[in-house]
């Protein structure tokens, strides 16, 4: 599985870049230990116990040279696999590039690799027209114009992070907190810390939709529109509020992998995808000529130049000759026998050995490469099933969304009617002041603090599963339906304490007295399927915390559930427990992917 991807052009000469990249490699091989300086171009090649390398090249006439080195690291139950690709281009006006891949079988996120790191110290790597470091670069009021070409720029790959600032905050300070917060994204994408003025003259540029506030970190994707409100939206904030109260590990994990995700989802270049072909070609070559190749192997040359010749007769009973070489006689005697113990047969007898050995040889790498190209395959079908079920999944919910706006636009004419035959008439067209709508949260930290403003829900789950949403719902879209749900169910209990409602939530979902808010009827559930309750390891997963004032264990089982959202595998969902009518309050358990069923499970 690939789990880290660096690729950048190089604002270098193509010869500096070659021996730079080179260098580094020799370097990071003899760092872990292994015998870099036995890698010559051709096969894999051992370097150290359970290590294999290979160094491929490609040069066209046209002056283009490429470079490609793998190193396959067995580990206990692991292989990682590591490859580096280096190309300059025949155009000396064009840039060279490289490209370094690292995957794991097992499915583990590596780190920040360190030969990434050792890269980008020596060589300036460009994603588009932004900066690849190994830190964020802060900024000043002069430099802002090239900070927002790279927010704007379409041909970026990967993210970027800018970080504002005012006066009232010690630039120092913040620029070294914002390099915890950006550890885990060297290579994958770029970062900038702006000063005051360099704030001010960046907002003023990009306008108030994209502009980044003081104290928070915005995080933008390729191609920003400043002129676009609708854009703004994807461009995601960190907020202060998060910042103070969350940790640095904790944000730097999420900043890592939205830039880890977006890096690796890039399409490459077709220029890099054509020098990967032409490389596997030269593998698939190498591996499968051979083996149509009937030549005979040439006999073997003793140290003196000469071939062996045949072996006289009484030779072993010399007593001059070495006690190897006796053994030796004597074994090909045993296989051969007395009288065929011939140069002739010997020479048959070591090229059949040397020919079986080289076939042994190219059979294992071809069938490694074959075990490679199967579970690529496989990723690939599980890839594209799930992103079957997604679409299909996707469809339904759009589906049910239009249906919902539909009744909603049929029950606003319904109710403009009604007033426009009052004396009331003028205001049933009229628009809301929607300056007065409360401001929904954007992130799920931000989700969680709204807890805080609820007079009787309560959350008793794990905040880790609910943080744990934002690797897929990279929009905030799942945010604002949970956030919709909260304050259905306080306003439902609310109802309820204030003798406007006489049942239980599916029924005021259904039919939602006066003014509450509410939340569509379909998307919840009053209980789990009869299979959940048959099946102990589904129950028990649904079993969730709540105070032991309102069950002497602590638990309960939670069955009452809203779909948030249909999301293949993963859909995630609202388990809670209604207990109005006794603690006055409901405690949500659990929010996150769907808890296991036969279906996920």
């Amino acid at each position: 599985m690939l789990g880290y991807r660096l690729f950048v052009e190089v604002d270098e000469d193509g010869g500096r870049v070659e021996k730079l990249v080179r260098e580094q490699w020799h370097a990071w091989l003899r760092s872990k230990g292994y015998a870099a300086d036995v890698l010559v171009p051709g096969g894999f090649l051992t370097l150290a116990e359970g290590v294999q390398g290979q160094l491929l090249e490609l040069r066209d006439r046209n002056g283009a040279r490429s470079i490609r080195t793998t190193l396959v690291e067995d580990r206990a139950d692991e292989r990682w696999t590591t490859r580096l690709t280096v190309h300059v281009r025949g155009d000396q006006r064009a840039r060279p590039w490289l490209w370094l891949d690292v995957e794991c079988s097992a499915a583990r996120r590596p780190g920040i690799p360190r030969l990434a790191r050792n890269l980008l110290q020596v060589l300036p790597g460009l994603d588009g027209t932004t900066r690849l470091d190994t830190g964020p670069r802060r900024v000043g009021r002069s430099d802002v114009g090239p900070v927002v070409e790279s927010v704007c720029d379409p041909r970026r790959r990967g993210l970027l992070f800018v970080a504002a600032a005012d006066e009232q905050i010690d630039l120092g300070g913040w620029t070294q907190y914002v390099e915890k917060l950006v550890k885990d994204t060297v290579g994958l994408a770029g970062a900038y810390v702006l000063d005051a003025e360099a704030t001010r003259e960046f907002n003023n540029a990009v306008g108030p939709m994209h502009a980044v506030a003081p104290w928070t970190v915005r995080t933008f994707r390729s191609g920003a529109e400043p002129d676009d409100p609708v854009d703004a939206g994807r461009h995601r904030t960190l907020g202060t509020g998060r910042i103070l109260e969350d940790s640095d590990h904790r944000i730097a994990g999420m900043l890592g992998r939205r830039a880890r995700e977006a890096v690796i989802e890039a399409p490459l270049p077709n220029h890099a995808i054509r020098v990967d072909r032409r490389f596997e070609q030269q593998v698939d070559q190498r591996l499968v000529a051979p083996l149509a190749d009937t030549r005979p192997v040439p006999a073997p040359v003793t140290r003196s130049g000469t071939t062996p010749t045949d072996v006289p007769p009484g030779a072993v009973d010399r007593p001059h000759l070495p006690p190897g070489l006796l053994t030796a006689v004597e074994a090909l005697r045993d296989v051969l026998g007395p009288d065929g113990c011939t140069a002739e047969r010997v020479r048959d007898l070591t090229r059949a050995a040397l020919v079986g050995r080289q076939r042994e040889a190219r059979d294992l790498e071809i069938t490694e490469r074959l075990r490679d190209y199967e579970e690529k395959v496989a990723e690939l079908h599980e890839a594209r099933d799930e992103l079957r079920r997604q679409l299909e999944d996707s469809q339904l919910e759009q589906l049910v969304a239009d249906e919902e706006l539909d009744r909603s636009r049929s029950t606003v004419r319904h109710l403009q009617r009604l007033l426009s035959q009052t004396s009331r008439a003028a205001e049933a067209w009229s628009e809301p002041d929607h300056s007065a709508l409360e401001e929904r949260p954007q992130d799920y930290e931000a989700l969680l603090d709204t807890f805080t403003t609820l007079d009787h829900v309560v959350f008793t789950g794990n905040r880790s599963q609910i943080t744990g949403l934002d690797e897929h719902d990279r929009n905030g879209i799942w945010v604002g339906k949970i956030y919709d749900v909260l304050q259905a169910l306080d306003d439902y209990a609310t109802a309820t304490l204030n003798g406007d409602c006489h049942t239980d939530v599916d029924g005021y979902l259904r039919k939602t007295p006066g003014t509450y808010r509410t939340y569509p009827a379909q998307r919840h559930a009053r209980d789990e399927s009869a299979d959940v309750h048959k099946n102990a390891k589904y129950r028990t997963a649904r079993v969730l915390r709540v105070p032991v004032e309102v069950a002497a264990d602590g638990a309960t089982f939670m069955g009452a559930h809203f779909k948030i959202a249909q999301n293949g595998m993963f859909s995630p969902r609202l388990h809670y427990y209604d207990d109005v009518k006794g603690s006055r309050k409901i405690y949500v358990g659990y929010i996150g992917r769907h808890l296991p069923t036969k279906r996920t499970n």
